[in-house]
């Protein structure tokens, strides 16, 4: 097959003199799954996403493998224009649809879905001005997130609030700092989890869990600096994902069966088709509440995703394989 790669160049600076120089990198992450695409006997052409000269490939490649999805704190929301130029090329390409994209971006547009659909997720509010009178039936602890951000983006240990003082306090510094509106939702006091799906098949859960030497005394929630400040940040050694398993202890067949059925069910109905990740939280009676729909996840060798796909059975050359197959036409 000839693949066409499209991605994104990273740009990092680095001191030479007094001067800050732009050096632009390619993504480990494309590499790997470039270099894996041509192991598995495909012919793959690198491009560097540009609007003029997506134009021309027509015709020339039989799927475009879209790596340009990783936009961090995506604001403008640039990855639906992109993906819709992919689109007008006429060429399959792999990952979810702009339209299913565009639906997942509104952390409060997944939630209407969700619950128009029967799949439980807790209840919230949109802020747009921190001074809002809450809902009377939204009672304390309460989570404040940027609306639109993903990847932890905005969330602090300070995101969770117990009383209107920290709550008038955070949902001024969300607005204001991330200039855009504050989702005010029900904190689910219970376990954490992210639970892969590809095409419409839900993979074993990742449970986040919580280390009660650093977390004992603080929410436990997957901050920005959990997720990505890596060796800089001690948290970042005391959270970490653990596959589960109806064989695993406290985790049963049933409690598996209810969240991989509320994945599964909530990934379908926000029209996603290809692959992503479901965030789930249970309470201490084991409801299980979505939290959020990630279309087009991380998928290196390495990620959470991957390693829960590989307890199936699969290599990562058959992983990046069953991508290509879920392509879009």
């Amino acid at each position: 097959m000839n693949i066409l790669a499209v991605y994104l160049k990273e740009i990092h600076y680095k001191k030479v003199g007094n001067k800050d120089v732009e050096v632009r990198k390619t993504n480990f992450t494309d590499k790997r799954i470039v270099e894996t695409l041509r192991s598995l006997g495909h012919n793959v052409d690198w491009l560097e996403y540009d609007k003029s000269k997506l134009r021309s490939v027509r015709g020339k490649y039989d799927l475009i493998f879209n790596l340009a999805d990783g936009l961090e704190n995506d604001n403008e929301f640039q990855e639906i224009p992109i993906l819709k130029n992919i689109e007008k090329t006429g060429i399959p390409y792999t990952g979810n649809s702009s339209k299913a994209i565009k639906s997942c971006y509104d952390k409060a547009n997944i939630k209407r879905i969700l619950l128009k659909n029967g799949v439980s997720t807790p209840d919230f509010q949109i802020f747009r001005k921190y001074s809002q009178k809450l809902k009377k039936d939204l009672g304390f602890p309460l989570i404040v997130k940027p609306l639109y951000t993903d990847g932890g983006v905005g969330i602090t240990d300070k995101s969770v609030v117990y009383n209107e003082k920290q709550f008038r306090k955070q949902v001024k510094k969300c607005i204001v700092e991330n200039n855009q509106p504050a989702l005010i939702e029900e904190y689910i006091v219970g376990r954490d989890f992210c639970v892969p799906v590809i095409g419409r098949r839900a993979f074993s859960p990742m449970e986040c869990t919580f280390s009660s030497k650093v977390f004992k005394n603080r929410p436990k929630i997957m901050t920005y600096d959990v997720k990505w400040a890596g060796e800089s940040n001690k948290d970042y050694h005391y959270t970490y994902f653990i596959l589960r398993d109806k064989l695993n202890r406290n985790y049963s067949g049933e409690l598996d069966k209810k969240i991989k059925s509320a994945a599964e069910k909530a990934f379908k109905v926000m029209g996603c088709t290809a692959y992503g990740t479901v965030d789930i939280r249970t309470n201490n009676k084991e409801d299980v509440f979505v939290i959020e729909v990630n279309p087009n996840c991380w998928i290196d060798k390495y990620s959470d995703t991957f390693k829960s796909v590989k307890s199936q059975g699969y290599s990562y050359p058959e992983f990046i394989e069953k991508i290509i197959k879920l392509n879009k036409k």
